[in-house]
């Protein structure tokens, strides 16, 4: 995974600067398969980390990272889809698990299983109700679509 930040004059900038932060490591059956990746301030320190693969890559200032594993090998990022074959009408992955991980502040997870059975594809959290907690918002990739999901935060 590489990291480069937008010139303020991207078309006139040249060669953009590239930043390696994750490397990943092949196997006996290849590169691991990793999906996704998103963006938050996972420890409250005010700044932007980086949610990848299987991993919490914590931003430690300019353009340093350092990875913590929060999964097995691989991985993908917030849930698993139910269904990705296009041509099928029944989903590929019927019990497909969305997990939310509990951060202790040390760099230690607790999963938590969110639901089952739900195709999750690019979801966002985000503050949906203007409560001030963070809510879910997600879609399917293609079964039963089009529709959104919202999962409102209810602090219990």
């Amino acid at each position: 995974m590489i990291l480069t930040e937008i010139p303020t004059d991207p078309r006139r900038a040249g060669l953009w600067s590239l930043h390696p932060i994750l490397k990943a490591e092949p196997t006996a059956k290849g590169f691991p398969y990793t999906e996704g990746i998103a963006a938050a301030d996972i420890d409250g320190d005010g700044r932007m980390d980086l949610l990848a693969g299987n991993g919490w890559l914590k931003h430690r200032g300019k353009s340093e990272f350092s990875f913590t594993a929060i999964g097995e090998r691989g991985g993908r990022i917030a849930a698993e889809m139910a269904k990705w074959r296009e041509r099928k009408t029944e989903p590929d992955h019927p019990d497909a698990t969305a997990w939310i991980l509990y951060d202790d502040g040390q760099g230690h997870f607790r999963p938590r299983i969110f639901s089952r059975g739900i195709d999750f594809h690019e979801a966002r959290v985000a503050d949906l109700d203007g409560d001030g907690d963070l809510d879910i918002l997600d879609k399917p990739y293609n079964w039963e679509a089009p529709r959104v999901e919202v999962w409102i935060n209810e602090g219990r």
